[in-house]
């Protein structure tokens, strides 16, 4: 499930607004309904955490789908696979001066 849909469900669930939502975390109506949207990126964990504990869920299953959105994001944004980002981590052992290596060399064989 997309973070903005899942922010979504959880917001009207607990009965409120997006503006509502939006003090409750200091920041804008605007902000949430853009994030619900799917205009914006997903949260960072500090709002994912203050989201979730504004909407009563767990702050570890909310920032766990945004964390997944925006690793997705960022893939698409390398031009990797996102299933298969993972093996240039495991090549790396999470080096970023290797992983960075091993992505240009993927791009160069699209």
């Amino acid at each position: 499930m997309r973070f903005g849909k899942y922010l979504k469900v959880a917001r009207k669930y607990n009965g409120i607004t997006a503006h509502e939502l939006g003090q409750l975390v200091s920041t804008t109506g605007q902000y949430i309904t853009q994030t619900e949207q799917s205009k914006l990126k997903a949260p960072n964990r500090a709002m994912a955490h203050k989201l979730a504990e504004a909407l009563n869920v767990n702050p570890a299953e909310l920032w766990g789908i945004a964390a997944l959105e925006r690793y997705r994001e960022w893939c698409m944004k390398e031009g990797i696979d996102p299933e298969n980002a993972h093996t240039f981590f495991q090549a790396a052992k999470f080096d970023r001066k290797k992983a960075s290596q091993k992505m240009s060399k993927y791009k160069a064989l699209k």
